[in-house]
């Protein structure tokens, strides 16, 4: 088998607990990975999934057509809903469908709220033989006690800028300055800046963006919605290939599942797209902010400053069912009132 973790740096003590875990094959039910964000926990995550299930499937965890791995984050505001959870609890009753066991990662652990937790309690603790939990969050203590009691902890280690800044150019090809500022962009997320510097679509929706707040202060609200229907659309075209790569992959896999399989993942393509178009607005607020910020270490003014704070404000919208385009008029609109 492959080693998977080779590319994971600098969480050498917290690889060898896994692969000790792996080698002895006793793996536990439920891992909690903490760290901070670009640590690595998520791509650790995969690469002990592809360890669990062998090099048969390691290509499809990679390129996200991996039935029995499922990646799950809060859709509530700043917490998981409790229909997100029973989703979870139901599936994993059923048998796998391709590899040998069901892994679940579920992103910011901290957010799973008493509600959420009651209905995840008995299954985390007592799951199926062939199901795995692996929990991700920035620190052990913000999880709680009854979630964090029922797993495995495992600590990944804070990495420096510069390991981070390196990751992010090794694995894009980005000149240093743009993996740092992706890197600022994205909180220190590698993956998301990674993904950033080798999205053409990203790239260009992150342009827009900019070129509208550098005139925002000298154009009349009509041309402010002209250009915030620019951004929109930039933000369809990216989520149209999204969606297209999804219907790809799920085509690919038709003549080798079964019609109720398709079913499941048509559904989960479904969510996927949502959540796609919410992880858009999100970095329409993050970029926003990141640019403020930015103008703030050059000249330090109070609007620029209450410009950020109301984003804030918006960004607890974002868990709800709304209009992107009237989100980010209003956002935009807002900021210039300012």
């Amino acid at each position: 088998m492959r080693n998977y973790f080779k590319d994971i740096v600098g969480q050498d003590l917290a690889i060898k607990i896994l692969r000790s875990e792996l080698s002895e094959d006793r793996v536990s039910h439920a891992y909690l990975f903490c760290g901070p964000l670009g640590c690595g926990k998520l791509n650790c995550a995969k690469a002990f999934a592809k360890s669990l299930e062998g090099d048969k499937f390691a290509d499809l965890i990679d390129s996200g057509s991996f039935i029995d791995l499922k990646i799950y984050e809060p859709m509530g505001v700043q917490t998981y809903l409790v229909s997100q959870i029973k989703e979870i609890v139901n599936d994993t009753v059923l048998a796998p469908i391709q590899g040998k066991k069901k892994i679940y990662i579920l992103k910011n652990a901290e957010s799973l709220g008493t509600a959420a937790a009651n209905s995840f309690l008995k299954t985390l603790e007592e799951p199926e033989s062939d199901v795995c939990f692996i929990l991700l969050a920035n620190n052990a203590d913000n999880v709680l006690p009854t979630i964090a009691s029922r797993c495995q902890i495992i600590n990944f280690k804070q990495l420096p800028l510069d390991t981070l800044v390196e990751i992010v150019k090794t694995n894009s090809g980005a000149l240093e300055d743009d993996c740092k500022n992706a890197l600022m962009l994205f909180g220190g997320n590698t993956e998301k800046a990674i993904d950033f510097c080798l999205d053409q679509n990203l790239q260009d929706y992150y342009s827009e963006i900019i070129n509208l707040l550098d005139n925002l202060d000298s154009i009349d609200d009509w041309d402010c919605i002209l250009r915030s229907a620019d951004i929109v659309n930039k933000q369809n075209e990216i989520v149209s290939v999204y969606k297209s790569s999804l219907e790809e992959k799920t085509k690919d896999l038709s003549e080798l599942l079964e019609r109720s399989a398709i079913s499941i993942i048509e559904d989960q393509n479904k969510r996927n797209v949502g959540s796609k178009q919410r992880e858009l607005l999100s970095l329409f607020c993050a970029i926003i902010k990141f640019y403020y910020r930015n103008l703030i270490k050059e000249t330090m003014q109070d609007k620029y400053i209450k410009r950020i704070n109301c984003l804030n404000d918006f960004e607890q919208n974002l868990a709800y069912n709304i209009s992107p385009q009237n989100f980010c008029d209003v956002v935009l609109l807002k900021i210039k009132r300012i």
